[in-house]
């Protein structure tokens, strides 16, 4: 691995990667992902909502995942993307 990476191993981040995926798929909704560029770097969003949704965003605190936020959020998927 990288010495900038988070991870340790390869293995490690698959795990990782893998709890994650689990952790969407358990959501019970569609839920897509994108990459867009910041002048931080590279940022991961997952979107959900009706296309024509007005725009909501959601940030999650550092010590919980995306889809943890998206979960308890769930309700505004409903009118809000």
């Amino acid at each position: 691995m990288s010495t900038k990476s988070i991870y340790r191993t390869t293995s490690g981040k698959a795990a990782m990667h893998a709890l994650y995926d689990r952790q969407v798929a358990c959501l019970g909704f569609t839920v897509g992902d994108q990459m867009i560029s910041t002048r931080f770097g590279d940022t991961h969003l997952l979107v959900t909502g009706p296309q024509e949704g007005k725009p909501l965003v959601c940030f999650h605190g550092g010590n919980v995942t995306n889809p943890t936020n998206l979960g308890w959020f769930a309700r505004l998927a409903q009118k809000y993307r």
